[in-house]
């Protein structure tokens, strides 16, 4: 007769499936603009199939990415004028969903319709509202001054993909800078600070950290001047929304050369849209107020940004294994100290969404 082993399972272990995390009374990137042409687009966005797509005059049509018929998906069909045929019996839908041909009767019925999301294009990017269609506001999106400004030069917008995690940890990651003189150690040593943890200030919808470091090296690989000059910076980072964080240096020069500018400015746009709650789009846009001086070519930054965001999914994705595969999942306590303030506030402004979605 077989015996199990005093100290062995009685039963299979395993960490429970994650749960959504994300509400949907929100504008989320779902592409940049170049992407959204007149060949139809598939995009899984919060655990939903949609289809992009440009009418006749430029128009961006989002709609979700099954036929009401047969639940084919639209986005495999092609356009006729503003219309998308479904690629399995030609059903065509308008930009609002609205099913207007039938091939097979002259009749088409009223419930053939499907989903339309609100879509507004702004920043380079296509922002899409998954939620309640009354709740659509544009004043909702995050604001983005630089996006309007022309002292800013756009140098590099880039789509890293898909990462195998949760969004919010790579959102918590971007609110915390004191991971970098480790994470990042090869790439970002030379510039010194980051290791106190910030100012934090909180609104209803956002939070901003201020970290001050003085005596740092400026970032010669941004700016034509002298390799090592001290300067003073401060970076500024606000989770404008769940769908986004804006990070920003400023850097003042104590003694600037004659003919120089005392002050410079980088900002870079990180939007993260979720797929699931286990996987995430990540884009981001780097804007400068001196990038029209010094950028010639956009293959150095893109270089070092990309081996950047390699350190980055690797360490959220790591943790993201943890929670799937331990038996513990996500249930052992985190253990947060001062430096995770920002992070810790990002979180609640996301529960209390949730909160009101779910009355």
């Amino acid at each position: 007769m077989h015996t199990q082993a005093k100290d062995s399972p009685t039963q299979s272990l395993q960490a429970e499936s994650p749960k959504r995390n994300y509400p949907f009374n929100c504008w989320w990137v779902a592409a940049a603009a170049d992407e959204v042409t007149r060949e139809p687009l598939c995009r899984w966005l919060l655990d939903q199939r949609v289809v992009l797509y440009r009418t006749e005059n430029g128009a961006v049509a989002a709609l979700e990415d099954r036929c009401a018929h047969r639940w084919a998906p639209l986005s495999g069909g092609q356009l006729v004028g503003d219309d998308i045929a479904c690629p399995y019996h030609g059903f065509r839908y308008n930009a609002r969903g609205i099913c207007t041909f039938v091939p097979t009767q002259s009749h088409v019925p009223a419930a053939l319709k499907v989903k339309s999301y609100p879509v507004r294009e702004y920043a380079g990017f296509i922002w899409l509202w998954t939620g309640d269609v009354a709740k659509a506001d544009p004043g909702l999106l995050p604001e983005i001054a630089w996006a309007a400004d022309p002292a800013y030069f756009v140098t590099l917008r880039r789509y890293n993909g898909e990462l195998r995690c949760n969004y919010m940890l790579l959102q918590e990651n971007l609110m915390d800078l004191t991971h970098i003189p480790y994470l990042h150690a090869g790439a970002y040593a030379e510039y010194g600070g980051w290791h106190k943890a910030p100012e934090v200030k909180i609104t209803d919808r956002s939070v901003t950290y201020v970290q001050r470091d003085s005596g740092v090296p400026f970032p010669c690989t941004l700016v034509h001047i002298e390799a090592g000059k001290r300067v003073n910076r401060i970076d500024r980072g606000t989770f404008a929304s769940p769908a986004c964080t804006l990070i920003g240096s400023e850097y003042e020069d104590p003694a600037p050369a004659d003919g120089q500018r005392g002050r410079y400015n980088a900002q870079v746009l990180h939007c993260v849209t979720p797929i699931s709650p286990g996987r995430c789009h990540y884009w981001n846009v780097f804007a400068f107020d001196f990038g029209q001086e010094i950028f010639k070519s956009h293959e150095a930054p893109a270089a070092e940004w990309d081996a950047i965001v390699k350190q980055d999914r690797t360490a959220v994705e790591a943790i993201q294994t943890t929670i799937d595969e331990d038996v513990n999942g996500d249930r052992v306590p985190k253990v947060l100290v001062r430096a995770d303030a920002a992070a810790v506030e990002a979180q609640r402004i996301v529960q209390k969404m949730l909160q009101a979605e779910s009355g």
